[in-house]
């Protein structure tokens, strides 16, 4: 991996785990709560009380969206996408899609039907409702009762990035099961848990129902344990009104971060991926720090944010592997982009359930899709967006 695409994987994950894991739990105060006091002058002990506190209700949304112009989008894409130095005299994201990206949140509500959010191990306890958002919502997945449904608005996305029609679209999908028109065209769709395990079972054995890269609620009570103690011993906490401005040292945190996943999750945390993570570290600066604000009240947190861009900071530049790879790391930082990732915490204020009026997909529905080779597979594109909508039924996000 050269030291761009390191950089790309950085910039994606470091930060989101910090913030998800931090968030992790449910049920905190929303937009009314009451008035958020100090937290005092125990940094720490306020933040791990928040990190306990904030799993103790059984229902939880978390809002994340990026803090970002769509200039700076732009800016960091052109960077990206087209080597050393970038360009913006033609920008690899259009203006209508770095303004989607900055305009956009991914809402996530989670409900426990049994103990609260942070106790519970049943997964068919857990029901979860994600949407990515603009001014309206351009796509749903929802799971409740076991059963799952997804809805796609094409027109909308196309309308909002100008990067394709609807008309393009609706000529790819050609002879395309009427289910699969209506879940690109803003309606729900659903998935038994029994018709696709039926499924599963009849195409690839009984194994093909679970999906052994998914962590079990249990993992995740596990790893996120595992986290709360490794933020403890890697980190230094100080605070500031309401919130608490934590510094992670971002070397140990993220070798013992893999050593924990190895030992809770092996399928998941592989010996490859420790391998190739651990060779990764070494590119890093010592004394490397992951900076967030998490801030709280009623106890509990509310938010937690952090500047993603901070991850050029970690990268060494006299390990690059080369002088374009460190030309390039080094006109990216000399372009000083701040992208600010934002995850607000609230209480959620409905049941998560089944959509209505959801059209259920059958077996028989299902397993037209093998026929379709010759209508799906003249367009690309439409391959795509029809079978990718229905072959693999969409796992929904672990909730914590």
């Amino acid at each position: 991996m050269d030291t761009r695409s390191r950089i790309i994987a950085g910039l994606v994950a470091a930060p989101l785990a910090i913030g998800t894991l931090a968030a992790c739990g449910a049920g905190t105060t929303g937009s009314d709560a009451k008035a958020a006091a100090a937290v005092g002058s125990d940094a720490k002990g306020a933040f791990f009380s928040a990190y306990d506190k904030t799993g103790d209700s059984k229902r939880q949304r978390v809002t994340t969206k990026l803090e970002a112009s769509p200039d700076t989008i732009i800016k960091l894409a052109s960077s990206m996408g087209s080597g050393s130095g970038g360009s913006t005299s033609t920008p690899s994201v259009s203006p209508k899609i770095a303004q989607l990206i900055s305009g956009s949140s991914i809402v996530v509500d989670m409900q426990s039907t049994g103990a609260a959010l942070k106790d519970e191990t049943d997964p068919t306890k857990i029901n979860t409702a994600m949407s990515w958002k603009t001014d309206s919502d351009l796509f749903n997945l929802r799971t409740a009762a076991q059963d799952t449904f997804v809805k796609l608005d094409l027109a909308k996305i196309a309308d909002q990035t100008g990067a394709f029609s609807m008309a393009d679209v609706q000529g790819a999908l050609g002879q395309a099961p009427t289910w699969i028109k209506d879940a690109v065209n803003g309606k729900w769709v659903g998935f038994d848990k029994g018709t696709v395990e039926q499924l599963a079972k009849s195409s690839g054995g009984a194994a093909a129902t679970t999906n052994p890269t998914q962590l079990t609620p249990d993992q995740t009570k596990q790893l996120t344990a595992a986290v709360k103690s490794n933020l403890d011993t890697n980190s230094t906490f100080t605070s500031e009104g309401d919130t608490v401005k934590v510094q992670v040292k971002i070397q140990p945190f993220l070798t013992q971060m893999f050593q924990d996943g190895k030992r809770i999750a092996p399928k998941q945390f592989t010996d490859q991926m420790v391998k190739d993570a651990t060779k990764s570290l070494g590119e890093f600066k010592a004394g490397s720090v992951l900076a967030f604000d998490a801030t709280i009240a009623d106890g509990r947190f509310t938010a937690v944010k952090g500047d993603v861009m901070q991850v050029l900071n970690w990268f060494d530049e006299t390990k690059a592997k080369d002088a374009k790879s460190k030309k390039e790391l080094q006109d990216l930082k000399a372009k000083n982009l701040h992208l600010t990732l934002v995850s607000q915490i609230s209480e959620l204020d409905r049941d998560v359930t089944k959509p209505e009026g959801a059209r259920m997909v059958t077996k028989a529905e299902l397993e037209q899709l093998g026929g379709m080779g010759g209508s799906m597979g003249k367009s690309s594109s439409g391959s795509g967006s029809g079978s990718g909508s229905a072959s693999a039924v969409p796992s929904a996000p672990a909730a914590g």
